[in-house]
């Protein structure tokens, strides 16, 4: 079989490739990638270092097309079946690709952040934290957080709630006087006790 494609059943990404194999009855070999299998993951990743899915490959011509836009329009030039999914219209092309780049980018990347979000185990403290905390609070006195801008400001929030982030404020606090936007320190940094002040 000259295509195959590497997909999972419950991405949304690869159903919209599945989608465009099925309405032309395109044939090609399934390999459902299992991403939290670490030799899984390893042998799609040797494929396809990005590591995203799907992909597919072409054994005719030994390409590995990634992305589902360019894997459709692949399948359009190279396996054209009944249905041409971009049309010849230059205007009706552009329309076309124009709702595809809407869908994907504004509809299936947030809902597949949410899914991912909920299904991903708590998150723990790292080295992206150790450097969001001294950034967001030197950023928050010069230009203050947006009330359009809750989840960074509850992010900062959880930030101050960690004894180490709070004690390097302590221990910044009677350097404060020798910082230039000094002013616009909020007082509730100022405050001794770390425990009723933040």
């Amino acid at each position: 079989m000259a295509l195959a494609l590497y997909y999972h059943p419950l991405a949304s990404f690869c159903h919209k490739v599945l989608i465009a194999l099925y309405e032309n009855a395109t044939p090609f070999v399934p390999h459902i990638v299992d991403l939290g299998d670490q030799n899984a993951s390893a042998g799609f990743l040797g494929l396809w270092p990005v590591g995203k899915i799907p992909v597919l490959h072409d054994e005719a011509s030994n390409r590995i097309i990634p992305e589902t836009t360019i894997i459709i329009e692949y399948l359009d030039r190279h396996y054209r079946g009944p249905l041409a999914f971009f049309p010849e219209d230059e205007a009706q092309n552009l329309d076309a690709r124009l709702w595809d780049r809407f869908f994907d980018f504004y509809i299936q990347l947030p809902m597949q952040k949410i899914v991912t979000d909920w299904i991903r185990p708590p998150r723990s403290f790292s080295i992206a934290d150790c450097a969001a905390a001294p950034a967001l609070f030197y950023a928050g006195i010069i230009v203050p957080f947006p009330t359009t801008h809750g989840h960074l400001a509850a992010y900062f929030e959880r930030l101050l709630a960690r004894p180490s982030f709070r004690r390097v404020i302590a221990e910044a606090r009677p350097y404060f006087e020798l910082f230039p936007y000094r002013d616009s320190i909020p007082q509730r940094f100022f405050a001794p006790d770390e425990k009723t002040s933040f």
